[in-house]
C-alpha cells in the first residue's frame, strides 16, 4: 500500500492484513528469535457472519470464536449506509411494519428470528452508529431494544433513547437473568428453552402495547 506509513490512509486490504495478522514463534527453532507472520490467524477457528447494508452490499463481518464467547468486527472504511447483520432478510419486514427489534450479537439475532419475529437487526456492538440511527429514523416508528443486560448494553440503550427518542418510539424489552452469569438473549434461551423463550417475548409485547 502506498500509504503504509500513515494508518489513516491505509486501503482496506492493508487494514485487513494488519487486523487479522498474528506473529508466532518458529516452532522448529524457538531460540532463534524469529517470528512468522500469519495473515488471517485472527479468524481461524471462528464463525464468520457478514455485515451488509440494506442495499445488500457486504461491508464487513463479525468473527465469533467457536471456543469461547468472544467477538471481533471488521468493516470497510467507506460505508455510507448503516450496516447490520441480518438486514438483507429483515429489511422487507421492517419496511412493511415500520418496526424493528435490535440485538447485539448474531446468535441473539438467530434465536429471536427463529422463535419470535423476522424484523430484527443485529448492531454488532452495544452502541448504535450514526448511520445505523439514520436507517432506524428513516424506516421505523418503533424500535424494540433487546440489547445485552450488562453495563455496556444498558449504556447503549440510554444513548439510543437520548439521541433518537424524538424520531421513533423505543421500547425496552427486558428479560430476566436466570443465572448470575447470563447477559444476553442467547443465555436466556439456553436457560429456558424454545417454548418459554417464545412465550416470554409474546407476553412482553402484549404488555408493552397494552
Amino acid at each position: 500500500c502506498g500509504n503504509k506509513y500513515n494508518k489513516r490512509l491505509w486501503c482496506d486490504s492493508c487494514r485487513y492484513i494488519k487486523w487479522s495478522t498474528s506473529w508466532i514463534q518458529d516452532e522448529d527453532d524457538p531460540d532463534d528469535g524469529l517470528k512468522h507472520q500469519i495473515v488471517g490467524r485472527r479468524i481461524a477457528n471462528s464463525i464468520i457472519f457478514p455485515l451488509t447494508n440494506y442495499s445488500g452490499y457486504t461491508v464487513g463481518f463479525i468473527v465469533r470464536s467457536i471456543y469461547e464467547k468472544s467477538y471481533n468486527t471488521f468493516v470497510l472504511r467507506h460505508r455510507p449506509e448503516g450496516y447490520f447483520f441480518g438486514v438483507s432478510q429483515s429489511v422487507q419486514s421492517i419496511w412493511t411494519s415500520k418496526e424493528a427489534w435490535i440485538v447485539e450479537g448474531p446468535f441473539d439475532f438467530l434465536v429471536l428470528e427463529r422463535l419470535v419475529t423476522k424484523n430484527i437487526l443485529c448492531l454488532a456492538t452495544s452502541s448504535t452508529s450514526k448511520e445505523q440511527a439514520k436507517f432506524l429514523r428513516r424506516f421505523t416508528v418503533t424500535v424494540n431494544s433487546c440489547l445485552d443486560l450488562d453495563a455496556a448494553g444498558r449504556k447503549g440503550l440510554r444513548s439510543l433513547i437520548k439521541w433518537n427518542s424524538s424520531y421513533f418510539e423505543i421500547r425496552d424489552i427486558k428479560y430476566p437473568k436466570i443465572k448470575s452469569s447470563d447477559k444476553d438473549l442467547g443465555d436466556f434461551w439456553n436457560s429456558v428453552g424454545d417454548d418459554r423463550f417464545k412465550h416470554y417475548f409474546e407476553d412482553a409485547m402484549v404488555s408493552q402495547i397494552g
